[in-house]
């Protein structure tokens, strides 16, 4: 019982893993795949640009913390608010 319990889980891990890691289909040759420019997104609030951002970030990673930042001061030159 114990040997057909466990190669009926091993049987499943592998079926899970073949169908995890399967390719997705490609768009077909007739059809165009949609690009970024095509679509067309709403924004999400009506904020004013001159409202100030804060943005938060939570992380446990001491390691990157001179990485991170380097990286808020480059969005804060990008964007001032």
């Amino acid at each position: 019982m114990k040997k057909f319990l466990s190669l009926l889980m091993v049987m499943a891990l592998a079926v899970s893993m073949l169908a995890g890691c399967s390719s997705a289909p490609e768009a077909p040759a007739d059809q165009p795949a949609e690009t970024p420019s095509e679509t067309t997104e709403e924004p999400m609030d009506d904020t004013s640009s001159d409202e100030m951002v804060e943005v938060d970030i939570f992380q446990f990673k001491v390691e990157i913390v001179e990485a991170l930042e380097k990286a808020v001061e480059l969005y804060e030159a990008e964007n001032p608010t």
